[in-house]
């Protein structure tokens, strides 16, 4: 195999792979029984101070500070009004980002690999997860998560805060109505 053709196909397949393989996946999930209603203010939890996984990101304050930014903003638009103390509700987040493998196993025995060369892709796959929980009796009356891949973003800031906006966006979309 010419080298530059394989080289060629590689990097089509890590294209492929990259823009198919996880697309960003929003999931939540409300407590059953919650009335998101009863409650009007939040403010923030407790800091996590557990490592994302990615020192760039550990170490990264506009970063955070975008994503609570973004986060406000929701809560806000949604009819929530921040507060610093005696908040109806507490919201925390959490970052993880860990290294993925897809498996191309089920390419290999389709014959879609040219040439047999199956070769699994690594790539990062990061996950943010919002908790809204009862201030009083700290009970989680909400979750909601997204994950996608954050290869080539967390090198790029410009990127990386376009990326936290759309997440949160779109990880607060499935937070119920709340009665303004």
């Amino acid at each position: 195999m010419n080298p530059l053709t394989g080289l060629g196909a590689a990097t089509l397949a890590a294209l492929v792979v990259t823009g198919c393989a996880l697309p960003i996946s929003v999931t939540s999930y409300v407590e059953r029984g919650v009335d998101l209603s009863r409650y009007q203010t939040f403010a923030w939890g407790k800091v996590d101070d557990q490592p994302t996984g990615d020192p760039r990101l550990d170490s990264n304050a506009i970063f955070h500070e975008r994503v609570r930014a973004e986060a406000e903003r929701r809560l806000t638009r949604r009819g929530f009004l921040k507060v610093n103390a005696d908040a109806d509700i507490t919201v925390r987040y959490r970052i993880v980002v860990v290294d993925e493998i897809e498996d191309s196993t089920i390419d290999r025995v389709t014959g879609y690999c040219p040439q047999n060369d199956c070769a699994p892709f690594v790539f990062q796959s990061g996950t943010l997860a919002f908790v809204l929980a009862d201030a009083r009796t700290n009970r989680t009356l909400w979750r909601g998560w997204a994950t996608g891949t954050v290869d080539g973003v967390v090198n790029d800031q410009k990127r990386l805060e376009e990326m936290v906006g759309d997440v949160v966006a779109r990880v607060f979309e499935r937070l119920p109505a709340h009665a303004e």
